[in-house]
């Protein structure tokens, strides 16, 4: 061998591929994130959550969030008390129901008696949520990136397993290149 190619450093094609994969898949996933976070990339208070019903997949709404289709991730940025207070019609909520957490819009904001009414989009009837119940805000939503997640939780096993085979199925194509190799000197 010569010194020379020892000190170069060698990117394969394969290495570069996954670099850039990695890059795209980190930029679109800030981005997702910024854009259902109200535009904001603040991490604090925040929780991601997937929507697995379509009880506020309605007709689109004039508010800061529309609409959220069923498989959407939202991101919801827990308030305190005095928060609550704020809260104003058309504003999306996520309220512990029991040991479920719902997310539906405010439809009014009685500060006097500490609750909330709210509405799915696609519902047809009105919740009293006490203030109480009231865990945080829906920020915004993304639908793509919540098919995503939904997609991969669907199919977890078959993903990782062609993950296996395209692994296996690399190793193997460079021992028979570098089998090829040898016999070829």
């Amino acid at each position: 061998m010569h010194t020379q190619d020892t000190d170069k450093r060698h990117f394969g094609r394969k290495t570069v591929v996954i670099v850039a994969v990695a890059l795209v898949l980190a930029v679109l996933s800030v981005s997702a994130f910024y854009n259902a976070n109200g535009h904001s990339l603040d991490l604090r208070d925040r929780e991601v959550r997937l929507i697995v019903t379509d009880s506020m997949d309605g007709e689109r709404m004039p508010y800061s969030v529309p609409t959220i289709p069923k498989d959407s991730l939202v991101v919801v940025k827990l308030i305190s008390d005095e928060e609550k207070k704020d809260l104003q019609t058309g504003d999306v909520i996520q309220f512990r129901y029991g040991s479920v957490l719902n997310h539906h819009r405010v439809v009014t904001n009685n500060v006097e008696e500490g609750y909330v009414i709210t509405h799915g989009d696609n519902t047809d009837s009105d919740e009293k949520v006490y203030y109480s119940a009231i865990r945080g805000e829906v920020m915004g939503a993304n639908h793509a990136a919540g098919e995503v997640v939904t997609f991969v939780k669907t199919y977890a096993f078959v993903i990782i397993a062609l993950i296996a085979v395209l692994f296996i199925g690399s190793l193997l194509v460079d021992e028979i290149r570098r089998e090829k190799q040898k016999e070829e000197n």
